[in-house]
């Protein structure tokens, strides 16, 4: 009967989402409420340890919408500035080849933004892009959807942050781990965008252009998430990538190319496009080995606010102002499209992250891992479908950790299994499985032009966004038996 109860706020989650088709808001505070009237009457949490446990776990979420917020204030910013559509002018000039321009925008460009922003900014801001590139209706909403290959990095990471908070697990671990992850990954994500644009035969006779592409990314991110920060970790890659793809395809080009060899604009026009993500990484270098001085560290640690990465983006937004001489009406319509866009992925993150820390503290995740006679090799299997399942589910690798995570790392924990392992298991999974969640198939749908042929589009992304799951359990069973080599690499 306990076992019934513990489990029953996961499964209204479940119910509500795919049978019901609530939004995600929606079930996350119901899943709340039930969790909170579940823990009162069943598991004797008393009222002040409920008000507790939801205090706890506000700090957490608040933390999260933060950094959403000033993720999505730079976008909405830019795209009123036009700094956007200088930097699109990258796409024209760095090469006449058409596989190399879509592997440039899907695959580097497409992720740094995702990085930025979050939350399918991703699609909005590459698919016109790819559309310009000549790909329509269904290949076109592909290609728009496979934008959303390094999630866990996606909007600073708060997704891959928040996961590794509630497993207790350092975020460079995590960033490290699901990097690794990434390898296999990203470059499954990579041929699936040059098969999707130009076929099999050609991707294949291009592999040189998709493996160096992929391999500039992937290198950025183990780079930054080593060296840097995991917040910035696919802002850095995205920027160190389209430099470096710029340099080796632009040699043997005609020598008429305009100055800007990553633009058709002038190097100082694309410069100002760039400013706003240079301050961002100015700050999160400088406040990272400011953190390296004991002292500052410790006052770091009691103003979490300041050392965030969002605080850094805010910056970001500040200098926009000055920058593109903004007036204040302009100021005023980005901060409120911003609320507009926030809201949804703002609410059903803090409705998750309350639910549960409010089921950790009631001891109802405990009861529900213990309660599971499985051994190792059968969660293996079943961890990245759990992650998958919320990911899809949620459309947000934020909320799905926060609905997961707990579980997870719980049940690693009492089978004697690596935390940090299963966690970023959770976290790639997750992240992976938004790409194939109806959110975000309806807002590729949308960019593409061809609403109303939304299952088609799933159809067609879910078996891919399925393929994920078999390579991370490849990659947790190679971790787990190669525990002290990969520690080492």
């Amino acid at each position: 009967m306990l076992l019934v109860a513990a489990v029953s706020p996961l499964i209204l989650v479940v119910v509500l989402l795919l049978l019901f088709r609530r939004s995600a808001v929606e079930a996350s505070f119901a899943g709340l409420l039930w969790a909170v009237a579940t823990g009162v009457s069943m598991f004797g949490l008393s009222w002040s340890a409920t008000g507790e446990s939801l205090l706890d776990g506000l700090d957490p979420a608040l933390r999260v919408v933060y950094v959403l917020s000033t993720g999505l204030w730079l976008y909405q910013l830019l795209r009123r500035t036009g700094a956007l559509e200088r930097m699109a002018g990258t796409v024209e000039r760095i090469s006449p080849d058409p596989l190399r321009r879509v592997l440039f925008v899907v695959i580097v460009i497409a992720p740094f933004l995702e990085a930025v922003s979050g939350f399918g900014a991703g699609i909005v801001l590459a698919g016109p892009l790819i559309m310009a590139l000549g790909y329509k209706g269904m290949q076109a909403g592909m290609l728009s959807l496979l934008t959303q290959n390094l999630v866990p990095w996606g909007a600073m990471a708060v997704g891959t942050t928040l996961g590794a908070e509630i497993a207790g697990v350092h975020p460079r671990q995590i960033g490290i781990l699901s990097t690794l992850f990434a390898v296999p990954i990203f470059i499954y994500w990579s041929y699936a965008v040059a098969v999707t644009a130009a076929g099999w035969r050609q991707a294949v006779k291009q592999s040189w252009d998709v493996l160096l592409a992929a391999g500039l990314m992937l290198a950025g991110l183990s780079i930054a998430n080593r060296f840097l920060t995991v917040e910035a970790a696919c802002v850095f890659a995205g920027l160190a990538a389209a430099g470096g793809l710029g340099l080796i395809w632009r040699k043997g080009r005609e020598k008429r190319l305009q100055p800007s060899f990553l633009s058709g604009e002038s190097p100082v026009s694309l410069m100002k496009a760039l400013v706003p993500y240079l301050v961002f990484l100015a700050m999160i270098a400088g406040t990272r080995l400011l953190n390296m001085i004991p002292l500052i560290a410790d006052w770091f640690k009691n103003h979490p606010y300041l050392y965030s990465p969002g605080t850094a983006m805010l910056v970001a937004c500040i200098s926009v102002v000055p920058l593109f001489r903004m007036d204040g009406q302009e100021v005023r319509n980005s901060l409120r499209d911003t609320w507009k866009q926030v809201r949804p992925a703002a609410l059903s993150t803090i409705g998750f992250v309350l639910m549960g820390m409010l089921l950790k503290d009631a001891g109802m995740i405990e009861i529900i891992t213990g309660s599971m006679s499985i051994d190792g090799a059968v969660y293996l299997l079943a961890a990245p479908l759990i992650g998958g399942l919320g990911g899809w589910m949620t459309g947000s690798n934020a909320a799905a950790n926060a609905m997961w995570m707990h579980f997870q790392a719980g049940m690693a924990r009492s089978l004697g299994m690596p935390t940090d392992v299963m966690a970023s298991v959770q976290n790639t999974a997750a992240a992976n499985l938004t790409m194939a969640s109806p959110s975000r198939v309806a807002l590729g749908a949308a960019v593409a032009g061809i609403i109303g042929r939304e299952g088609e589009l799933l159809q067609k992304v879910l078996p891919l966004s399925l393929g994920v799951l078999g390579l991370v359990v490849v990659c947790s069973i190679l971790f787990l038996a190669f525990g002290e080599l990969w520690q080492n690499l």
